[in-house]
C-alpha cells in the first residue's frame, strides 16, 4: 500500500467541458507543454522518445526542440496519422517495448466511458481500473524510463492505488511537477508532470523533489510501501 501525505489538499475532482468526441477518448492536448514540463527537459536530451498516445504531436515538438535524438509516436485516432511522425496503433490493446517514453495519456473515468470504449479499453486485463489513464500507464509498463503527464490522483486517490502499486514496484519518479491550478483548456483535472526510470533494486521508498505550481515551491516526499 502506499502513501502520501504533503499534496491531498490540492486534488480536484471536477471537469470541464469538451467535445462529445474528445470525451470519449479521453484527449487533452499538450499544447503548453513548456510550462508543464518545465524542469524535465534534461532528461530527453540525445534519447529516442516515442508518445504511445500522440494526439497532435505536441509532446514529439516538445522533444525535438529540447534536442532528443529521434521522436516518434502512436495513436488509436486516425485523424491524427500522417506516417511520417505518427503511425496507427492502438497503444492499449497492442503492447509494445519502450526505452523512452514521453506522454500525456488519455484521461476519461469508467462511469464517463460509452459502452463502445469499454468493450474496447475496460475489458479483460483492464477491466478492474477505473480511468483511461490508469489503463494507459498499465499498457506502457515495458519501458526503462520517460516522462508521463497525469493526473493528481495518480499519486493520492483511493481508486488509483491498484495501479500506483503496480507502477511503484516497478518504478521510481525522480523529478515531479505538481499544478494546483488548471492548465488544460478543455478540463479542470489537476494533473502532475515527472520523470521517472525502472529502479535498480527493489526499494521500499522513493523519496521525490517536486516542484508546485504556480508558486514555484519546492518540497520533497516519499512514497512508501
Amino acid at each position: 500500500m502506499t502513501k502520501v501525505e504533503a499534496i491531498k489538499k490540492i486534488t480536484r475532482n471536477d471537469r470541464g467541458v469538451f467535445s462529445i468526441e474528445k470525451r470519449q477518448f479521453g484527449q487533452f492536448f499538450t499544447t503548453n507543454s513548456d510550462y508543464i514540463l518545465q524542469g524535465l527537459e534534461k532528461f530527453v536530451k540525445d534519447k529516442e522518445v516515442v508518445d504511445p498516445f500522440a494526439g497532435n504531436q505536441d509532446l514529439i515538438n516538445w522533444s525535438r526542440k529540447n534536442n532528443c535524438k529521434k521522436a516518434s509516436g502512436f495513436d488509436c485516432d486516425k485523424k491524427y496519422i500522417d506516417k511520417k511522425d505518427v503511425f496507427y496503433r492502438d497503444s492499449i490493446n497492442c503492447l509494445s517495448k519502450y526505452k523512452f517514453i514521453c506522454s500525456n495519456p488519455p484521461y476519461l473515468h469508467k462511469n464517463k466511458a460509452d459502452q463502445k470504449i469499454k468493450e474496447r479499453f475496460f475489458s479483460g486485463i483492464y477491466s478492474n481500473f477505473e480511468d483511461l489513464y490508469q489503463v494507459s500507464i498499465f499498457s506502457i509498463l515495458d519501458c526503462r524510463e520517460g516522462i508521463l503527464i497525469v493526473p493528481l490522483n495518480f499519486l493520492c486517490a483511493e481508486n488509483s492505488q491498484k495501479i500506483r502499486n503496480i507502477f511503484f514496484d516497478k518504478f521510481e519518479i525522480v523529478e515531479l511537477n505538481i499544478f494546483s491550478g488548471q492548465v488544460f483548456e478543455d478540463t479542470t483535472y489537476n494533473v502532475i508532470s515527472f520523470y521517472f526510470k525502472k529502479k535498480k533494486e527493489n526499494l521500499e521508498k522513493n523519496k521525490i523533489a517536486a516542484t508546485i505550481f504556480s508558486q514555484k515551491k519546492h518540497i520533497a516526499f516519499t512514497i512508501e510501501k
